[in-house]
Parts: C-alpha cells; structure tokens; sequence
C-alpha cells in the first residue's frame, strides 16, 4: 500500500463512517490497528528464529506463522466496508442493512 497526497495508507483512506468525538478521534480510531500490525511484523523475525530453535532446516513452523498471518490479512481486507458509493451527506450516519 503506497500513501495519497493526504497521507492516508490507500487501504485505509474512504473507509467509514468514523465516528468524531467520544474520546476517539476520527484519525485515531483508523490508526491503531495497523499499528499494532506494524509492531507484529516488528517482532515476525524474532518469533521466526524462535519457531526454527536449533535446526535451521525446520522452516515449517515459519511458513505456517505466515500463511496464518496471510489469512489474517485477506479476511481483513475482504471483510472491510466500503464507503465509495455512500453519498457524502450520509457519511457517520448509522449504516442501514
């Protein structure tokens, strides 16, 4: 994902309706869970060499801890609502189903 002129994440950006106020501002409630991605992936290579252990043969384990995290990351995305086709005066409304 590359960032816009805005410096929105292009996965991220047109994702709604957020809520302003309440003690979560609209940025902040976007950028937590990528961040605690980020720190996920931060720690993927320790957790790696601590899964291989002494044989360095052993790269079962860190291929399955990748494919999960594959997983995690298409049902994230597949399961992400949209907001390109909700007219603008109808964003942070409570959405009908």
């Amino acid at each position: 994902m590359t960032a816009g002129e805005d410096g929105q994440v292009g996965g991220y950006a047109g994702r709604g309706p957020h809520r302003a106020g309440g003690g979560i501002d609209r940025e902040g409630e976007r950028t937590v869970p990528p961040e605690l991605g980020f720190a996920a992936a931060g720690f993927a290579p320790t957790i790696a060499w601590t899964l291989v252990g002494d044989s360095r043969t052993n790269w079962l384990p860190v291929a399955c801890l990748v494919a999960v995290c594959c997983v995690v990351c298409a049902l994230s995305a597949f399961t992400a609502r949209e907001a390109y086709r909700v007219p603008l005066t109808d964003l942070g409304k409570p959405a009908s189903r």
